[in-house]
């Protein structure tokens, strides 16, 4: 066998795993994303009625003790209840959510106690959904310099480049949206090891002590097979 009809065999394989690769993650984001996205996040009814037995506005609070750290509960004013421990009034949804992590703009949602999993495989997913479709484009453009000019030099490469702009420009937008995406992933990934939300890492919250924090393993543990409801 010849080895220009062993490498057409060869692409024709890679370019087959790709789209089925391809195929496979395009449809576990659709999943996730839209699971994620019409998920209740962990929203805490609001109280219709006021209790005029406890003390009331954006100043008053309780105090609840979890594994020796004294945590603040504050009074919602809007929800008509002291916020439980991780919980935060998100004032584009107008509710209260348990474990919040952030409002997601992309999916309309917040990201909370009951959907984060969701969100953390939907970004798990896209990322490899990314760096499968910067890898595609790669591929597709070094054939095509070795098909057109039969190398990979430096002039192969800038005519391959001119006469295909559009492959350059994928490879040019795919590349750094794949490292962001997973520099994305990584970074929620370092929650989860530290049961830790984005909104209390960026609030520098438990940044000393941690009360939630049970280890590496068992918070990964607790994240992957905990059932929410108990979470």
């Amino acid at each position: 066998m010849s080895s220009k009809k062993y490498f057409q065999i060869d692409s024709s394989f890679c370019l087959t795993v790709a789209l089925v690769s391809l195929t496979i993650f395009f449809v576990l984001v659709l999943f996730f994303l839209t699971t994620t996205a019409f998920c209740d996040p962990g929203i805490i009814p609001k109280r219709n009625y006021v209790d005029l037995s406890l003390p009331k506005g954006r100043t008053a609070f309780t105090t609840v003790k979890i594994n020796g750290t004294i945590i603040k509960q504050y009074w919602c004013v809007n929800c008509n209840h002291f916020k439980e421990p991780r919980s935060k009034h998100c004032y584009t949804c107008n509710n209260c959510v348990t474990k919040f992590d952030h409002h997601c703009v992309w999916i309309g949602n917040c990201v909370g106690n009951r959907n984060y999993r969701r969100f953390f495989f939907f970004i798990l997913n896209l990322s490899i959904l990314s760096t499968i479709i910067c890898f595609i484009f790669i591929g597709l453009f070094i054939q095509l310099c070795i098909k057109e000019n039969g190398s990979l030099s430096f002039q192969p490469i800038l005519y391959t480049i001119g006469e295909y702009p559009h492959i350059t420009l994928y490879i040019i937008y795919s590349f750094p949206s794949s490292l962001l995406l997973i520099n994305l992933f990584v970074y929620h990934l370092q929650m989860v090891l530290q049961n830790k939300t984005t909104y209390e890492d960026i609030q520098g919250l438990y940044s000393g002590n941690n009360p939630f924090d049970e280890g590496k393993y068992i918070n990964l543990k607790k994240f992957l097979f905990t059932p929410v409801d108990k979470m």
